[in-house]
């Protein structure tokens, strides 16, 4: 079942536990994380994409 039903309160608390995450050995550096994380939380340094500090 979807999640289509859940009112959004509901959704944020269901994935409020989740971390923005890099996978760093799949990372080329290309910035696709950087466009499309929701929480804007990925920044690419030296070619290689990473969490910033507070996300």
């Amino acid at each position: 079942m979807g999640m289509g039903a859940i009112a959004r309160p509901g959704k944020q608390a269901i994935h409020s536990h989740m971390k923005p995450v890099v996978e760093t050995s799949l990372c080329n550096g290309c910035g696709k994380c950087v466009e499309v994380c929701k929480v804007k939380a990925i920044a690419i340094e030296e070619g290689k994409a990473f969490i910033e500090q507070g996300n």
